[in-house]
């Protein structure tokens, strides 16, 4: 059973649960003088009174948000601003990604910005990296190559 036919077994088992639950119920006192109650009537001679009980409350069905509420509340989510990630890079010599997976480690970033500063690395879209990623690559040479 997927999870779309989830909330329609939910509400029929609600639903056969609250006629199952809506049972008779009986009262009775013993020779003893005690209370008792119970789904069947006393099979001695005493006397027997039906006990009134409510009638359950309506089971409110669950209900799917309709395409248009779904559609409304995909718009909403890809409104709001997605959180911001360092650009990747790839080298241009190798078809493989590289830089993205690796450790961060002084070592690899020296070689990143090398790379960067010689031409050799380039956005993972494709892009050139611009002056803002050469002047970053500068600094970092001076951090990380020792």
């Amino acid at each position: 059973m997927g999870l779309k036919c989830f909330p329609i077994a939910l509400a029929l088992l609600c639903v056969v649960a609250a006629a199952d639950g809506h049972a008779q119920v009986y009262k009775w006192v013993d020779a003893a003088g005690r209370v008792h109650y119970g789904d069947h009537p006393e099979p001695g001679g005493a006397k027997v009174e039906q006990v009134k009980t409510p009638p359950p409350a309506p089971v409110a069905a669950a209900r799917q948000p309709s395409w248009q509420q779904r559609e409304a509340e995909y718009k909403r989510r890809q409104a709001q601003p997605k959180p911001w990630s360092p650009p990747q890079f790839r080298g241009v010599s190798s078809s493989k990604p590289y830089y993205g997976n690796e450790v961060e480690t002084d070592a690899n970033r020296c070689r990143l910005a090398r790379d960067v500063l010689s031409g050799a690395a380039r956005h993972s879209n494709g892009k050139p990296t611009d002056q803002n990623d050469r002047d970053i690559a500068q600094s970092d040479v001076g951090s990380f190559c020792r």
